[in-house]
């Protein structure tokens, strides 16, 4: 008798992995947050054949899913309420920062374009986007020089720094919502193209993004398993059929 993998899951985690050719371009990663296993893998990520899945797994499973991590893709973010009506919606951390990141690298391109002889900003990228406490003594000159150079550059560096700030600290999703309130206004005041773009995003997506901090769950360890699945189809040659990957990933991950 098979072990039911989804017996008192209640953090669930979802992510999509590409995979190789001769099948479709993603697959979906469903993942207990709390036991750190793969509990499925299935090769679509579309909310209907998600919800037809889950429908099948019943409704007390469904019932007692009381979070579900995930990017921003709508087949994900809305299954909350549609099949779990237990589980709130978090916006995976890293994913939202990914378009702050966007933003400060947005601002670092077009400065680059104006200022195309200066040589601080020709091989400034990963600089700006390394984390601080990494940065080497030379690096830190850099950005000093870059920052004299270009106020909003700096402007744009801070405030992530700031964001990030807000979410290492341990806080209650209510002492959150006004210190990121707070960082909103802060932003809005800065002349910068590429940061309205992102607190749009941070408009249409925050209460979900805030829900990180009820559970101060993300799809770190989803990523992780996404890349184990990846290593499993580098030493294999590839797959050239879904089913057997599917069995090797729950042999070795679940």
């Amino acid at each position: 008798m098979t072990r039911d993998v989804w017996k008192n899951v209640r953090y669930l985690g979802i992510d999509e992995i590409s995979i190789y050719k001769g099948m479709k371009n993603y697959a979906c990663c469903l993942v207990d947050l709390e036991r750190g296993i793969v509990l499925d893998f299935l090769e679509s990520r579309l909310k209907a054949d998600l919800l037809a899945y889950f429908k099948k797994k019943g409704e007390q499973i469904c019932k007692q899913i009381a979070v579900v991590s995930s990017d921003m893709w709508e087949g994900y973010t809305t299954l909350a309420g549609d099949i779990f009506p237990n589980a709130v919606s978090v916006i995976d951390r890293f994913h939202f920062f990914v378009h702050l990141n966007k933003a400060l690298d947005s601002t670092r391109r077009l400065l680059r374009k104006e200022f195309p002889d200066e040589d601080t900003f020709k091989h400034l990228r990963w600089v700006i986007l390394k984390s601080p406490k990494n940065l080497s003594k030379d690096e830190k000159l850099i950005l000093q020089k870059a920052f004299t150079l270009s106020s909003e550059l700096s402007q744009v560096y801070q405030l992530r720094k700031d964001l990030k700030q807000i979410f290492d600290t341990d806080q209650t999703i209510l002492q959150a919502r006004i210190a990121v309130d707070l960082w909103e206004e802060k932003a809005g005041k800065i002349e910068s193209k590429s940061m309205k773009k992102f607190l749009q995003v941070l408009k249409n997506w925050k209460e979900k993004v805030l829900n990180f901090f009820q559970e101060r769950l993300s799809n770190g360890l989803v990523e992780g398993i996404n890349n184990a699945i990846r290593g499993i189809i580098r030493r294999s040659c590839g797959f050239h059929n879904f089913e057997n990957l599917k069995r090797r990933v729950l042999v070795e991950l679940g």
